[in-house]
């Protein structure tokens, strides 16, 4: 039996929600529903659980507060096999 194809729900998430937007903007012509936000706890859980996003693309440093902050609400609202995509400077020189 073939399963059906899931539907790609995006929330981007930046620091600065202009710049949140603009991914999401960028993205909007590719037809996937999308969201977008700050780190805001509260903001962040709350688009989580209304948008149910299948796929999270974060713009944030590897060992940020930020960064930590998204995982924690993961984390807190049972999200945390979420696919996340980091949009970061190289890693190579950082533990994640």
């Amino acid at each position: 039996m073939v399963s059906p194809i899931r539907e790609v729900r995006i929330l981007v998430v930046d620091q600065n929600d202009i710049e949140a937007q603009k991914i999401g903007m960028a993205l909007d012509q590719s037809g996937y529903p999308l969201g977008w936000c700050g780190f805001a706890p509260q903001q962040l859980k709350t688009l989580l659980a209304e948008h149910r996003p299948t796929l999270m693309i974060v713009h944030a440093e590897v060992g940020s507060a930020d960064l930590r902050a998204v995982l924690s609400a993961l984390h807190e609202t049972h999200n945390s096999a979420l696919p996340v995509v980091l949009l970061c400077k190289g890693m190579s020189d950082d533990v994640f």
